[in-house]
């Protein structure tokens, strides 16, 4: 192992979302610095327990990287046994000081410390594209979630209006595992020769970061938080498909913000205006935290 590699364990849940955001920071710290890297799965606190005992010490780690509610113990264990600084890529459920560092987005609530990295939204492996097509189109459709209702006839609607608005452009549509099972049968009559559907289940792994890279329009239904930022991500236009909101939510206000910054074009906009606001510059969250915690670290011994 080389002199200043730099050892982290990145420790995950079950959830996909959460195991993105480990795999952004660890793709954008591997390409600042020499990685060597361990993947640890939180379960049950008895699996927790055993994981805890079961590591061998001769490899000890500089930094400890912990995302989902079930990791935070676990982490802490880990540190107390094995050393390392404890990073946690979310607000914590536990107090903030038992970390050593927390990146937290800006839509949740956070005190102003040292020890918290803020950020525009998650954290996500999506890259810049080297070039994207502004006659590909992606749609990214959700469903109902805690923060948002659900009209199939709405999101038709103004499905309708962005193909009408952009004639010149292809689209793709997919679906979440949250959209509801009768969406297809009224996305029916809009198929044809400018768009095509692909539900979710016929998706293949990297299926999406791949359409990300190749697609210079990206609209994403207001439920697919996530979504959003992923594209944002990408350098591609992007725009948003509203959906009926349970009440206001910091989810909402987050989303609302790039409106107002005009990161994201409305359909309203696109209407008035003919065409999507210009992409401005990726998002790259990953990278500028890789950056921060590497300056923030002691030099690996």
């Amino acid at each position: 192992m080389a002199e200043n590699t730099l050892i982290a364990w990145f420790v995950s849940d079950a959830k996909p979302g959460h195991r993105s955001q480990l795999e952004g920071l660890r793709q954008a710290l591997g390409s600042r610095t020499e990685l060597a890297e361990r993947r640890i799965e939180a379960g049950s606190a008895l699996h927790n327990l055993r994981t805890a005992l079961s590591l061998d010490t001769t490899q000890r780690p500089h930094l400890l990287v912990a995302c989902g509610h079930r990791t935070h113990i676990l982490t802490l264990a880990l540190r107390r046994r094995f050393g390392g600084r404890a990073v946690v890529l979310m607000r914590p459920s536990l107090p903030l000081r038992w970390f050593d560092l927390c990146i937290v987005p800006q839509h949740d609530p956070a005190p102003a410390l040292d020890t918290v990295v803020r950020t525009c939204g998650v954290l996500n492996a999506v890259l810049p594209a080297a070039h994207q097509d502004s006659r590909q189109g992606l749609i990214l459709i959700g469903g109902p979630s805690k923060h948002h209702g659900w009209s199939n006839a709405a999101i038709i609607d103004q499905l309708r209006q962005l193909i009408t608005a952009l004639p010149l452009t292809n689209w793709t549509l997919t679906t979440s595992r949250r959209t509801p099972a009768d969406f297809a049968a009224a996305l029916a009559p809009l198929l044809g020769r400018q768009l095509q559907f692909i539900p979710a289940r016929q998706t293949p792994p990297g299926w999406l970061p791949q359409q990300l890279q190749r697609c210079g329009r990206v609209w994403v239904s207001e439920d697919s938080v996530s979504m959003v930022y992923e594209s944002l991500s990408s350098g591609a236009r992007v725009g948003l498909l509203e959906v009926p909101r349970r009440g206001c939510s910091r989810v909402a206000a987050g989303v609302d913000r790039l409106l107002q910054a005009h990161r994201l074009t409305s359909v309203a906009h696109l209407l008035h205006r003919g065409e999507m606001l210009p992409a401005r510059a990726p998002l790259q969250e990953a990278d500028r935290v890789a950056k921060y915690i590497l300056a923030w670290l002691p030099d690996p011994d």
